[in-house]
């Protein structure tokens, strides 16, 4: 029997992603904002962990550059990625991939997501994007100019709503790779 736990609904983010006319919406994240899938498996660990980090590998280009640890006998891949982000704020988003498996079973996590700016060079000189920082903050209030007091930046959501619907992207693509047998 298969056992699937996504932390959010996939069709939470497809649908409700951006409203009508281009408006950002404020979800319900999870707190902490990171996700999840679990699943069982009939295949032995040493198997599972050898398709774990060739999937690794081939959807980061290299494993050598986003692993930081793994072990084959604990069954346990941990690494830093990143992914960009598209339109304005621009900028990075890393997290943090851990992945485990077990006789039947395998996990991956993702979490710590963090927003950092580009170094932009406009007309005025160079300067550096807005800086989300952790993602895990429920709201981002800075200083806008001309204003006398913080508000509330809803940018932020757009970076949030953008780094659950990749989230959920990658695991979709590690649970698909996780049920395929090499067939050599």
């Amino acid at each position: 029997m298969k056992y699937i736990s996504f932390t959010v609904c996939f069709s939470l983010i497809l649908f409700s992603a951006c409203a009508p006319g281009g408006k950002i919406i404020k979800q319900n994240y999870p707190s902490p904002f990171e996700f999840s899938i679990t699943e069982s498996s009939a295949d032995k660990k040493d198997e599972l962990f050898v398709r774990a980090f060739e999937w690794v590998s081939k959807s980061y280009g290299s494993a050598k550059a986003v692993v930081d640890m793994h072990d084959k006998e604990a069954g346990k891949i941990i690494g830093k990625a990143m992914m960009s982000f598209p339109k304005n704020p621009f900028g990075n988003i890393a997290y943090v991939m851990s992945i485990d498996v077990r006789d039947g079973k395998y996990r991956m996590v993702l979490s710590d997501f963090r927003h950092s700016g580009r170094e932009l060079t406009s007309a005025y000189g160079p300067s550096t994007g807005t800086e989300y920082g952790d993602l895990n903050q429920q709201v981002f209030m800075r200083r806008f100019a001309g204003d006398a007091k913080k508000t509330e930046d809803k940018v932020f959501y757009s970076v949030k709503n953008y780094a659950m619907t990749e989230a959920q992207a990658i695991l979709t693509t590690f649970s698909e790779k996780m049920k395929t047998k090499d067939s050599f």
